[in-house]
């Protein structure tokens, strides 16, 4: 297939990506501000101001219309809090300490590290269901350098209202001149879905008795083998190998040698 445009993936997601990179931002610019506040005091207030509005902002715009449970919003709110409350306890103390002590640049950096790798937000978000799944993630991540047909499947296929939601098209191959196969991944502790052949079959202009979804030996229900058309008949003992037994019944095996003899010399 030709190579296209990077596949629409969901808004949230993209969404998502705004609100990391804008996340990752303040918490450099917070980071800087506590930097300064070990040495002088003039931007404690403009910070401080900006902190608290940030972070009240930030909580009404994450829990308002929550359907969750009192519980998982109350340990959203302190989740989402913590930050700027760390950072205000913070600021406050570079003000009460006089001069620059070396347990406040310890308090700058537990900060930094802290919020930088933890992500409290985001972890508020996630108990809240706000929060895109790591498959929808790695699908942007994807999108970017994907095989062509993997792309195809990001965009057609996969989407919300596809007819194989949130799976991803792994391993493909093309294994002759009008055929080809490939991996079928679900989400994490997901079985793959029950894809309809004959959706696929008109999605991808293929007629249906020539596209199969099987079970990948060794593997759970998480992964499916699709294969499209008829591949060519190996004609040599490894091809023929790795074709029919490698593939589908011994996979990570190779024949390196095959012993032939005469068995009309043999019985005679």
């Amino acid at each position: 297939m030709p190579r296209k445009d990077p596949p629409m993936l969901p808004l949230r997601t993209y969404t998502a990506i705004v609100r990391d990179r804008a996340g990752r931002a303040a918490t450099l610019a917070g980071s800087a501000a506590l930097t300064c506040g070990l040495f002088t005091g003039e931007f404690a207030g403009p910070t401080a101001l900006a902190t608290v509005t940030a972070t009240a902002t930030g909580l009404v715009f994450a829990t308002a219309f929550s359907l969750a449970d009192w519980f998982v919003k109350a340990a959203s709110r302190v989740l989402y809090v913590a930050p700027g409350a760390g950072l205000l306890v913070t600021l406050a103390a570079e003000r009460i300490v006089s001069g620059t002590h070396w347990g406040e640049a310890v308090a700058v950096a537990a900060w930094t590290a802290s919020v930088w790798f933890f992500r409290p937000a985001r972890l508020a978000r996630t108990l809240l269901g706000r929060e895109p799944t790591p498959v929808e993630t790695l699908a942007v991540v994807e999108a970017v350098e994907a095989h062509p047909l993997s792309q195809w499947w990001a965009e057609r296929v996969a989407v919300e209202d596809g007819i194989a939601p949130g799976t991803r098209l792994t391993e493909p191959e093309q294994t002759g001149p009008a055929s080809l196969r490939a991996v079928v991944v679900a989400a994490p502790g997901q079985p793959v879905p029950l894809i309809s052949l004959a959706h696929l079959s008109a999605l991808m202009d293929v007629p249906e008795d020539l596209i199969s979804i099987t079970a990948v030996p060794g593997r759970g229900a998480g992964v499916k083998r699709l294969t499209v058309g008829q591949a060519p008949t190996a004609t040599d003992p490894e091809s023929a190998w790795a074709e029919h037994i490698a593939a589908q019944v011994l996979p990570g095996t190779q024949l390196l040698k095959v012993n032939t003899f005469d068995l009309d010399k043999e019985l005679s």
